[in-house]
This record gives structure tokens, C-alpha cells and sequence, in this order.
């Protein structure tokens, strides 16, 4: 078993989140604004139906869910032990079935080698000591021409300005000292760490979210959040 790749800051900033994460109109309301534009960007590339999909960094379920609902046999598994709590019951009182695991991805993926269809890690990465070893187990963990999809905060002045001063502390669109700006990362970046594992990006766009009307748009430019698509070669 593997150290595990945490930052015990962040596990308890997001535990302590727990009890408010499915609701709508809470400090998490930015994560179920923009859960359909996320999920609509992987049936783009995949149909979901019957496929095994992981979700790294599951949280409390948001997006697992909205997987499981689109068809997908779902995995989810997270470091915050409370969150993965909230995630089974939750999952429960909607009658889905998903498999929620409190581990960290590394340690996963040494018992899960090539099992799965898609791997999302929808706003993980920002958040990690290390995030190149977490895509280094998601690709351990998909089978040959498998599905990455990734969400995250490109590395530009705008998207500091934005996602943090904007959105922690001007607009209250989330709890303060949910982003460190020294943490984003540009989507060369993801590029650089994939290809080598055998990945080729297929598709960039930004990910537009209008604070006012809660509403997201899929969009060039991907100036601030981001999401790309890649896939796994032979």
C-alpha cells in the first residue's frame, strides 16, 4: 500500500462540508450548477449505458450519481471518509446502486489494474500534493482505448483572480479556502503528464459558469475552468 496522496488541509475543509453537500442552494450549489454541462461532456464522447466507470475524487456522490443514472456501472472512491458516509446514503435514499470506497486512488488501482471503461476526475486535481500520480492510477485502472475525462482550473491570472478572490470571497459562490491558485494547472500540463502513459487528448473547452442566472455554457476560451477529454491507446 501507498502513502496516500492528501493534503489533511483539504480532507478537512471538504468533511466538514459534508452535511451540506446535496444541498442545492448551499455552499456547494456551484458543483449541482455545473454537474449537467460536466456529464453531458462525457456522453459527447461515450454512451454511459452498462459501461464501468471510476470516479476519483467522488466527494459526496453529486456526479456519481448523475453517472449512474445515465446507465453506468458506478465506482466512486475519496479520501474524505465522511464525504464517502454522506455518498452511501444518499445513494441509498435514491435506490442507485454504487460502489463507494474511502481510498486513495494509487491503492486502488494496485487491486483494479485494466477494469474499467472511463475514469473521470472531475475537480480533483487542483486539490492533491500530487496530481500526475493520480492520472498515472486512473490510466492503471482503464482498459486499452478506455476514456479519461478531467476537470479542472487552468493556471492563468484571470482564473486566479476568478476562482479565488471573484468566487471565495466577492460573490460567496463558495466556501473560503476551497482553491489554492498555486495548485491550478494548464492544460499543457495534463497533456505533458498523460501522453506518456499512452493517452491522446481528443478534446479542450472551457467550462462558462454565469453566477447570476446559475446556469453553464461548454465553451471556448478555456481560460479559467476547463475539462478535457482523453483516450487510452493499445
Amino acid at each position: 500500500m501507498t502513502n496516500p496522496n492528501q493534503d489533511k488541509a483539504e480532507l478537512n475543509h471538504f468533511n466538514q462540508l459534508a452535511a451540506h453537500w446535496w444541498d442545492k442552494n448551499g455552499p456547494l450549489k456551484t458543483l449541482h450548477d455545473i454537474n449537467p454541462a460536466r456529464l453531458s461532456f462525457v456522453q459527447k464522447h461515450q454512451s454511459l449505458a452498462g459501461l464501468r466507470v471510476l470516479d476519483v475524487g467522488c466527494g459526496a456522490g453529486i456526479f456519481s450519481e448523475a453517472l449512474a443514472k445515465a446507465g453506468a456501472q458506478v465506482t466512486g472512491i475519496d479520501l474524505a471518509d465522511e464525504l464517502i458516509q454522506v455518498a452511501q446514503q444518499h445513494a441509498k435514499d435514491s435506490s442507485l446502486t454504487i460502489d463507494y470506497q474511502c481510498v486513495s486512488a494509487e491503492n486502488f488501482a494496485q487491486q483494479h489494474t485494466a477494469q474499467f471503461d472511463v475514469v473521470v476526475c472531475m475537480e480533483l486535481l487542483e486539490h492533491v500534493p500530487d496530481p500526475a500520480a493520480i492520472l498515472a492510477a486512473a490510466s492503471h485502472c482503464l482498459a486499452p482505448q478506455g476514456w479519461l475525462f478531467a476537470s479542472t482550473i487552468n493556471q492563468t491570472f484571470k482564473a486566479k483572480a476568478l476562482a479565488v478572490w471573484a468566487a471565495e470571497t466577492l460573490l460567496n459562490l463558495i466556501p473560503k479556502g476551497t482553491h489554492d491558485a498555486d495548485k491550478f494547472i494548464p492544460p499543457h500540463q495534463l497533456v505533458a503528464w498523460l501522453e506518456p502513459l499512452n493517452f491522446k487528448p481528443v478534446t479542450l473547452t472551457g467550462l462558462h459558469y454565469n453566477p447570476f442566472k446559475r446556469t453553464t455554457q461548454l465553451a471556448m476560451p478555456a481560460d479559467i475552468n476547463y475539462l478535457m477529454a482523453f483516450q487510452k491507446n493499445e
